[in-house]
């Protein structure tokens, strides 16, 4: 079994099974990166962490799953999404409505003739991980699970998978007295999270992590967003430099929805660059503008931005972050590390990101100390001395 990422490149339409129970499979061209992190991951049975864009993640999961099992992968996917009702590995095995069923009783005992009691199942919900567990006991294929947004979990969740995927394999609805024993090793594993995301303790967690920035892959961007617009370009040519425009200018700036005017989060995500080419096809289509009009508008924004970059001095800002780190004024520096990271080439860019990263993962453990205790925060003091030599070899 190896993976190529060749095969998807269209979008293409499954039926799972039931009348009108379809799964929509966009078209998508991996990076080389990808591409042996995924056949690592398969050689191995070892899991594999995407961190990125996290809808990137899922049109890359989708991928994967459909070159190598075919349209048939959809018996055997589970899936979830970590949130504010799914953090912890609790929650994906099952629901257990207790305090329906305590009222339930309640009723029963007043007026037993008009409240039977019902079965204990009618106040179980499984989830995915029990449904995966089923899956398993029916049959001999493997099955693929893809939990998404792992960063909303709880820090110990990969953990805690882990520990039930590979030491326990065993589950018991106490309720019910429903017992699930795991058959096989692990399943064909896939999580995804942010770009920000560090796992809490990387010693348990053995498996392939794949780390990709949308901003510093342009050709990655335009080979995907040509397939995912294919229809778009063949009606109107005229939309290419269009794209490409808005790609050059998705990696100029930190707020792409902003500047773009859509709808996002704050953050440059793939969707907020789709949503973008999305709307200017709409906006020629009505006939409000002409595609001349949009590459003009398009190329005064970009220069703007690239003439904000080119004034912005990074050697006379160098000297304030230095003191402000050796003052401990972490957040003051990293700000201004984050403004000069999109004035730096490529190489230097992704090496600042690196240590952007590690810090905003040590503010959520609240382990940045202060001056008088930085010494006792042995991570944080070697991330100021990684950053402190990367600033003297940038200067």
């Amino acid at each position: 079994m190896l993976y190529t990422g060749t095969q998807n490149r269209q979008s293409i339409r499954i039926n799972r099974g039931g009348e009108d129970d379809y799964m929509d499979i966009p078209p998508f061209a991996p990076d080389p990166g990808l591409i042996q992190a995924v056949n690592q991951s398969i050689s191995t049975t070892w899991p594999l962490l995407i961190r990125g864009d996290t809808s990137m993640g899922l049109r890359a999961v989708y991928a994967i799953c459909y070159e190598l099992f075919g349209p048939e992968f959809s018996q055997r996917y589970f899936a979830a999404e970590m949130g504010k009702f799914q953090s912890t590995v609790g929650d994906l095995l099952y629901h257990f409505d207790h305090e329906r069923r305590k009222r339930d009783l309640e009723y029963h005992r007043l007026d037993p003739e008009n409240n039977p009691v019902k079965p204990v199942a009618d106040y179980l919900t499984k989830e995915v991980l029990i449904g995966m567990l089923e899956f398993e006991s029916k049959g001999d294929e493997r099955p693929v699970l893809n939990i998404r947004n792992i960063h909303k979990a709880e820090k110990t969740f990969v953990t805690d998978l882990m520990d039930l995927l590979l030491v326990h394999r065993f589950v018991k609805i106490h309720e019910t007295g429903e017992e699930y024993i795991k058959r096989y090793g692990l399943p064909f594993l896939f999580l995804t999270a942010d770009q920000d995301y560090q796992l809490p303790d990387k010693r348990d967690y053995h498996g392939i992590i794949y780390t990709y920035d949308l901003t510093l892959s342009r050709e990655f961007l335009l080979e995907n967003c040509k397939l995912e617009f294919a229809e778009i370009l063949q009606a109107e040519p005229a939309m290419e430099p269009i794209i490409e425009n808005l790609i050059e200018l998705f990696g100029l700036v930190e707020d792409f929805a902003s500047v773009s005017k859509v709808e996002g989060s704050g953050q440059s995500t793939y969707l907020e660059l789709a949503n973008a080419i999305q709307g200017k096809w709409e906006a020629i289509q009505s006939g409000s503008t002409t595609a001349d009009a949009v590459l003009e508008e398009l190329t005064a924004v970009i220069a703007g931005q690239k003439a904000i970059l080119k004034n912005l001095d990074v050697s006379a800002i160098l000297p304030e972050i230095i003191t402000a780190i050796r003052a401990a004024e972490f957040k003051t520096a990293f700000a201004k590390l984050e403004v000069i990271q999109q004035r730096l080439p490529g190489p230097k860019r992704t090496a600042l990101n690196a240590f952007i990263i590690r810090y905003h993962d040590l503010k959520k453990k609240e382990m940045l100390g202060t001056e008088s205790t930085l010494l006792l925060v042995p991570q944080t003091t070697q991330l100021m001395l990684d950053v402190l030599n990367f600033l003297e070899e940038l200067g």
